[in-house]
Formats: C-alpha cells, structure tokens, sequence
C-alpha cells in the first residue's frame, strides 16, 4: 500500500492531550489522528446520506413494517 506524508500544525495543549489519549488506548499518536479524522468522515458521510434518505422520505411519506423487510431478505 503506498503512504503519503501529510503535516498537520498543532497547538502545544492539543499535542499533549492527543499524547496522553493515545498512551491511555496504548496507541502510536498517527494512529489515534488519522482514526479520528476517518471516524468523523464516516459520521459526516452517515449524516449526508440520512438527511437525504429523509428527504425523500418527505417526498413520498410511505412506511412498511418491518415484518416486510425482514420477509423480502428472508430473515
């Protein structure tokens, strides 16, 4: 897999509480950086795709029981 580098400026008080996080989870501090900005992506993105699965929704206010879905997907 190829890497990039990328620089990120911190504050002194963000640094130190990134450290301490990441000795408390036993963790490198890259990792608990670049887990928290692909966690937030992944929220951002849920949050997207919910707001426009409501949205239609809106459009069209139809629901069925579950009971169906569970039936369609033989569950």
């Amino acid at each position: 897999m190829d890497t990039v580098v990328k620089s990120i400026r911190f504050t002194k008080e963000e640094e130190r509480a990134i450290n301490e996080y990441a000795d408390f989870a036993n963790r490198s501090f890259s990792d608990v950086v670049k887990s928290a900005i692909l966690d937030k992506l992944e929220d951002e993105y849920d949050i997207k795709i919910g707001q426009e699965a409501y949205e239609e929704y809106l459009k069209d206010p139809v629901s069925h029981p579950i009971e169906e879905l569970f039936e369609e997907f033989d569950v």
